[in-house]
């Protein structure tokens, strides 16, 4: 039984008569239906009296009038109602009415949730965080295709076929890691308007969500910020001013000048809301922190390039707005007859410094399969840093801008498929011994030293084709 029943019941000497559909619903409903209309009733009670006393006793207030008792109690029951929602509204209409510093920025839970219901959603996006091993191949399961020989289902199949280890701290630096994330994208947020704000709870669980709010002259918005394992979910919820007062029927002609500003500022924070774009850079800063050795949450042994190639196959196209560029490759070299791959690989993990290269020691990222339970063997990459100044041309205005960037190589070797080998053989001659091919993979991450956040801007233009440019490339030396 809801409000407005009540409401019939307390105005009326007896119910509406119901309709031949409804009655005919009554009479099959049968013992099922009475027990839930009972228990939503009692619900409607509960959740009226909670934590809440009337003003004036019954028999001291003025619903005493009358010989009908469903009346009396109906009438002060909607008096309660009514107090919870005017206070709830009231507290709603101050919020709104704050300014952007001040202390009135904070709701209890209840208040919170009357909101969200009051609220409508404009924009929802999902984005992956793509550190943790586990995340990633749950992240990559949701792009899986059919066909086989796709790289993304070729991935999960892996990781559903082996398992993966588990190190003791990956999961706390783990939970610290998007806990960063969470206040490094929070404080873009407030660059476009948005005040944090604090909703009281008896206890707060790490990895809450956490509410930003903006008040405009047409109503309130709301920017909701939660972790959905394997991904990190962003709400935009706006209400209309006109929904917080109790009589919601009064318009005015001022009002439709105030609400088409409210719709306009909803579009135009779904351009500037970036979160593909800002979760793209932030990754490859953290991989910059990574490579420069400084303080970051990813362990000292992490396994970086599997990381690296998991990202560029969830992120085949950068997004439109990043400031960062990634880019991976493969170079052949064939070695001498006297000399194997290894040796070679070896040789230059030996001599990094004379290539102004450094090693970095990565854990393996599964379990070994040998049933002997004998130690894992480690993986040795190789590593440079770098910083470079490049200049780009908007290709509609023409307009030149210059970027200062962090540049970091990494390279590791990766096993040469049959493939090459047989191409080698056939190019010598058929020889019975196939040449022997070095094959490396190389990572170039470009990090811009200026911008921490994505580009500011927004267009109602409609946007073009273009082809996507690959973020592989293949060289082979002789």
């Amino acid at each position: 039984m809801s409000v407005n029943q009540f409401d019939l019941l307390v105005k009326n000497a007896a119910p509406p008569a119901a309709s031949g559909h409804s009655t005919s619903t009554r009479h099959h409903g049968g013992k099922s239906s009475k027990a839930a209309a009972s228990a939503t009733t009692e619900a409607v009670f509960k959740y009226a009296y909670r934590d809440i006393k009337p003003a004036v006793p019954l028999q001291e207030s003025r619903h005493l009038r009358g010989r009908d008792m469903t009346a009396k109690l109906g009438r002060q029951l909607l008096d309660v109602t009514d107090s919870k929602t005017r206070e709830t509204l009231g507290r709603l209409t101050k919020l709104w009415q704050s300014k952007a510093d001040s202390s009135q920025s904070t709701l209890t839970r209840r208040v919170m949730l009357e909101f969200m219901s009051m609220a409508r959603v404009i924009h929802f996006c999902l984005t992956p965080l793509l550190f943790l091993p586990k995340w990633r191949y749950q992240a990559h399961s949701t792009r899986q295709r059919s066909a086989v020989n796709e790289p993304t289902a070729a991935m999960v199949n892996e990781a559903v076929s082996r398992i993966i280890r588990r190190h003791a701290h990956d999961e706390k630096d783990h939970e610290l890691l998007v806990e960063h994330f969470m206040q490094d994208y929070i404080t873009y947020i407030q660059t476009v308007g948005f005040v944090v704000l604090k909703v009281e709870d008896e206890e707060r669980r790490p990895l809450e969500p956490i509410y930003l709010q903006k008040s405009l002259p047409g109503g309130m918005l709301i920017y909701e910020i939660g972790v959905s394992e394997p991904f990190l979910y962003t709400r935009l919820l706006a209400v209309e001013f006109t929904r917080f007062s109790v009589k919601r029927n009064q318009f005015y002609p001022q009002h439709t000048a105030l609400t088409t500003g409210l719709v306009d500022e909803c579009d135009r924070l779904k351009f500037l809301i970036h979160l593909h774009s800002f979760t793209f850079d932030y990754h490859l800063r953290l991989a910059n922190s990574f490579v420069a050795e400084r303080p970051c949450y990813l362990r000292k042994d992490f396994h970086f390039t599997s990381f690296l190639a998991d990202f560029i196959k969830y992120y085949s196209k950068g997004p439109n707005f990043a400031r960062n560029l990634i880019q991976m490759g493969e170079m052949e070299m064939r070695t001498n007859e006297k000399v194997t791959p290894d040796q070679l690989y070896n040789y230059l993990l030996c001599h990094e410094k004379a290539y102004d290269l450094k090693v970095l020691r990565m854990e393996p990222l599964f379990v070994a399969a040998a049933a002997d339970g004998s130690e894992f063997q480690c993986e040795y990459i190789l590593a440079r840093e770098g910083q470079c100044r490049l200049t780009f041309t908007n290709g509609k205005t023409g307009a030149k801008k210059t970027d200062e960037y962090d540049v970091n190589i990494v390279i590791e070797q990766v096993e040469a498929d049959d493939d090459g080998d047989e191409e080698g053989a056939a190019a010598e001659g058929g020889a019975a011994t196939a040449p022997k091919l070095l094959r490396l993979r190389y990572f170039i991450i470009l990090t811009s030293k200026r911008e921490l956040y994505p580009a500011y801007y927004w267009s109602k233009e409609q946007g073009e084709f273009r082809p996507v440019a690959t973020n592989f490339a293949k060289t082979k030396l002789r």
